[in-house]
């Protein structure tokens, strides 16, 4: 059934209209932000730093910016400080954050000390068509999809939702709120981030991490989609990031994290350990949304730069989820680590034998 879902869904993507993403020139890998507006390789947004507002929020594409929120609109956030670390762009004050990823998604994460009006105008002919609710128990338990046609996204929130007659505007006294986007960027990877979304919006999907580290600083985001499990960061350095799963896991839990390449790459050897144990290592990591193995497991793939991890947890497993790169060099027995070691003494010896031959 999965098997036939993929292919089903990879055409789906491979016959819509193929839009890919447009690198703008960036400082080191950064967003670039400068009087009230950013630029990064999938975003681009103003700010009004004097309202707090945030408008022309979109994605870049071949066909040039296409704008998917007019505006979003915070009462009492007035951003003191903004710090912008790879690909996440954190706003603070006192009153809460708003974290902004330039990733595929383009999510947005706001996360309030309180609960206090929040209004999103959509862009074009984005509109509401249709509202969910989860379980009580979920954080993001109210859900609108969006759409105009051929972009598609959603607005989770922990409160209820009012929308206007003709859907283009959404309003909640909410405390978390998040918006994110089915990428239209490549249309080779669609389909997998399509089952993601769907699999948050049926709530099998407990927390989405973001880590980034860039020039020795480091930031994260954590958006929880359930109530009951709790993950903290707890470490975060380069090819290595430590989190603590408490709470409540009654029947197995998924865990989504995204980073990037600088900070750490999914893309090669890993050790991935809960509490000492090793999880298994499965091969297509979206069958982990729809099976639930007996054993903790983990799947990455990745998109240029950009690197996801899906973790399936079983029932009952919580505790420390270490995440770190391997190091060949630290291993000289493996069969990487002989190869290498292997070489560099065939160097050494071909040094060796040029600096004979000049004597």
């Amino acid at each position: 059934m999965l098997v036939v879902l993929i292919f089903l869904l990879s055409t789906f993507s491979v016959l819509s209209v193929p839009v890919h993403a447009v690198a703008p020139d960036k400082v080191d890998g950064k967003v670039v932000y400068e009087t009230g507006h950013g630029q990064g390789e999938f975003i681009f947004y103003d700010l009004n730093e004097s309202s707090g507002e945030i408008s022309d929020f979109g994605l870049n594409t071949t066909e040039g910016q296409k704008v998917l929120l007019e505006n979003i609109s915070i009462d009492g956030f007035l951003p003191e400080e903004i710090e912008i670390v790879g690909s996440l762009v954190k706003m603070e004050c006192e009153n809460g954050s708003v974290v902004l990823h330039d990733n595929p998604t383009g999510l947005i994460h706001l996360k309030m000390n309180e609960h206090v009006q929040i209004t999103i105008v959509l862009a074009g002919d984005m509109r509401v068509i249709e509202e969910r609710e989860l379980d009580d128990e979920d954080n993001l338990t109210y859900q609108l999809l969006i759409t105009d046609g051929r972009s598609e996204g959603m607005i989770g929130s922990d409160q209820e939702f009012e929308v206007s007659e003709n859907g283009t505007k959404v309003v909640s006294e909410s405390s978390e709120l998040m918006v994110k986007f089915l990428p239209q960027l490549t249309v080779h990877q669609n389909w997998r981030e399509r089952l993601i979304m769907e699999a948050i919006q049926e709530g099998q999907v407990a927390t989405e991490i973001t880590l980034n580290i860039d020039d020795g600083e480091s930031i994260y985001d954590v958006l929880s989609y359930h109530e009951k499990l709790k993950v903290k960061v707890q470490d975060l350095q380069r090819d290595r990031f430590q989190l603590s799963v408490d709470g409540d896991n009654e029947l197995g839990e998924i865990l989504l994290i995204r980073t990037d390449q600088d900070t750490i790459d999914l893309a090669h050897d890993l050790r991935v350990k809960i509490d000492g144990e090793e999880l298994r290592l499965v091969e297509e990591p979206v069958e982990l949304l729809f099976e639930d193995p007996e054993v903790a497991s983990y799947g990455v793939f990745s998109e240029g730069d950009i690197h996801q991890m899906i973790v399936y947890l079983p029932a009952g497993t919580l505790g420390t989820l270490t995440v770190e790169g391997s190091d060949p060099l630290s291993e000289p027995l493996s069969p990487l680590g002989l190869a290498m070691l292997i070489g560099a003494i065939g160097l050494v010896a071909l040094a060796a034998v040029a600096v004979f031959r000049r004597f």
